[in-house]
């Protein structure tokens, strides 16, 4: 029984100098903002734009007419004019 403890007791002994080993001499993360590429990269610049929508349009008093004025008599506009 003394044999089989000593066993037991060297296996997790090798596992801890293992595992310490592995976290000492790993290689440092990379950062989450590096992409690594290999071979030809092509960019494409691109312009985006956005309507911004009107909520409401600038929309005069409400005592105001809103449609178009009285027709005129087509006296100014010269072309109806009799002689």
């Amino acid at each position: 029984m003394a044999i089989k403890k000593r066993l037991i007791v060297l296996a997790a002994l090798v596992v801890l100098v293992d595992g310490g080993v592995f976290y000492t001499l790993r290689p440092p993360p990379v950062p989450a903002i590096v992409v690594r590429v290999s071979g030809n990269i092509e960019v494409t610049e691109a312009q985006a734009s956005f309507r911004v929508p009107v909520t409401q349009p600038n929309l005069p008093p409400s005592g105001w007419k809103t449609g178009p004025g009285p027709r005129s008599s087509g006296a100014s506009s010269g072309r109806d004019t009799e002689h």
